[in-house]
């Protein structure tokens, strides 16, 4: 008899639940079928990477390939974002190989979710590279985390959302939508929604 094998992925192991934000998980794991970027934005210590922790075990059935988590607080260097995330993803890398068209190449056949953990000090890497993998990779989604805003809300053709208990902000670019009927898309990043409870 042949073992099951454990389903792909690196989710951190979660020694407790979360309490008391079940509707905020449930609502932001429907949101990933409806835009392919999701980003949670606050100051530290409120809660952005267990919440995305949380939405990501949820919606990992989703994903044939796995939901993969990318801690990028320990990098100092922009330039390696890709190949932080290549060696995480296991991605192989020839040598001299340009890191993000090998992830391109590796996630374009592949349905994935990638959750960019601290991206505040990495923002034009992360923004950049994330929207080539988006572009090229159909069955891709991407779920960030950053104490910083990834853009301005005058310059983001999308929606936020405000979870006004947490100070935590929550960004769908309009870009990325997958359905006009998705309640996280709005005609300007300004439109303010309901605070999450």
């Amino acid at each position: 008899m042949v073992a099951n094998q454990a389903p792909p992925g690196n989710l951190p192991v979660q020694s407790t639940s979360l309490i008391g934000r079940s509707q905020e998980v449930a609502e932001l794991a429907a949101a990933l079928n409806k835009t392919r970027l999701l980003t949670l934005t606050g100051v530290g210590g409120i809660g952005k990477t267990r919440l995305a922790l949380a939405v990501a075990e949820r919606a990992a059935g989703s994903y044939a390939d796995g939901p993969w988590f990318v801690d990028l607080s320990p990098l100092a260097d922009a330039s390696l974002v890709a190949q932080t995330m290549a060696r995480v993803v296991s991605v192989p890398l020839a040598p001299d190989a340009d890191p993000a068209s090998a992830l391109v190449n590796y996630f374009r056949p592949r349905q994935l979710l990638l959750i960019l953990e601290n991206c505040e000090h990495l923002l034009a890497s992360c923004a950049t590279l994330s929207a080539e993998l988006l572009h090229h990779c159909a069955h891709l989604n991407i779920l960030a985390t950053s104490r910083e805003p990834w853009v301005s809300r005058a310059s983001c053709p999308g929606a936020y959302r405000r979870l006004q208990r947490q100070r935590l902000t929550v960004w769908h670019p309009r870009r990325y939508d997958t359905s006009r009927r998705s309640s996280f898309s709005s005609p300007a990043c300004s439109r303010r929604f309901r605070t999450l409870r």
